[in-house]
């Protein structure tokens, strides 16, 4: 069995590898850090970029000047699940970002804004800049610096290029693996307390992955404030959430704002308590579904009824069927 798991986590990064084939090498380390308000005072310099994590709508109607508006919905796939790396390419890739700029991200809700800067932080940006107070308030007040913000293109010219750090990132087969290390690794769950002890089941299961730490997202913010940090963990951390929405959030705000030299896995409880057989500390079951909340979430507003991915992927599939009624009545009329 642990030779099955292995091979699903090294077929899943060889796929990963494949499908940025053409940005390979070393990841740089890169930079990812909270910043002040101070670094939207003035209009991006030279090698900077401004990204506006708002809903859409929203940073397309009155951003800073020169933003882009990329929010979680251009990440995430059916359910929330997190879209490959080809696909998040190609949309970094229309948006006009270079991985060599310093994005500066900036939003109104913190866990879109973290969410948004962890991913282009695990697909090789140079340096990320995460601006703490909200950008609403802060264009009211600075007009001067106010603009409509940018969408994203058709197409991908260029192509983004950055080399993805993928030994940040944890696979479900590999974190089975090492549970049963001589030496597991320090495991810290960024949900609440009462879903970390099953007493608060979102989905079919509760419970927590067997040797994990609860250190709710709540919890590592107000250390922040505090100006603590996570005490020093000989073997690195590997963080998780309920989803990838919240888990890569979660990453962020250890790194950023802990500085904790952690890794991450995506696939959170959404993932490890969908697969029948993996173990799981506190096991509980909903009682019905009135007791069962959502595991999924839609990581946006109801301005954004699809994300960008799957928005694309019904176009591209409506223009098929289309066509493929037109070639048929064509050669009808032929015949």
């Amino acid at each position: 069995m642990a030779v099955a798991y292995r091979s699903e986590s090294v077929l899943t990064a060889l796929l990963l590898v494949i499908a940025c084939v053409g940005y390979g090498g070393a990841a740089p380390p890169g930079v990812l850090e909270y910043t002040a308000v101070g670094a939207v005072e003035h209009p991006p310099g030279p090698g900077e970029v401004i990204v506006d994590t708002r809903p859409r709508k929203q940073c397309e109607s009155a951003s800073l000047r020169g933003a882009i508006c990329l929010g979680p919905r251009d990440f995430l796939g059916y359910r929330g699940a997190l879209a490959s790396f080809r696909q998040i390419f190609w949309v970094l890739g229309t948006s006009g970002i270079h991985a060599g700029e310093t994005a500066i991200v900036v939003g109104d809700h913190r866990l879109r804004r973290d969410f948004v800067a962890g991913v282009l932080y695990l697909c090789g940006q140079r340096q990320i800049r995460i601006v703490r107070a909200p950008v609403t308030g802060f264009i009211g007040r600075h007009p001067a610096l106010a603009g409509p913000g940018r969408p994203r293109s058709e197409l991908a010219a260029p192509l983004y290029a950055g080399r993805p750090r993928l030994r940040r990132l944890v696979f479900r087969g590999e974190l089975l693996n090492r549970l049963y290390h001589p030496s597991p690794p320090e495991i810290l769950d960024g949900r609440s307390d009462r879903r970390f002890w099953g007493a608060h089941v979102r989905g079919t299961v509760g419970g927590h992955i067997p040797g994990a730490s609860s250190l709710p997202l709540d919890r590592v913010e107000a250390m922040e404030r505090r100006g603590r940090s996570l005490p020093a963990i000989d073997r690195g951390a590997i963080a998780y959430a309920a989803n990838p929405y919240t888990g890569i959030a979660y990453f962020t705000a250890l790194t950023a704002g802990l500085h904790a030299d952690a890794d991450v896995y995506p696939g959170g409880w959404v993932q490890w308590s969908g697969r029948a057989g993996d173990p799981i500390d506190m096991a509980s079951r909903c009682a019905g579904p009135d007791d069962c909340g959502r595991l999924y979430t839609d990581a946006g507003h109801s301005d954004e009824p699809l994300d960008a991915i799957a928005y694309t992927g019904l176009i591209a599939a409506a223009v098929l069927v289309i066509t493929a009624a037109l070639v048929v009545r064509a050669v009808r009329r032929k015949g």
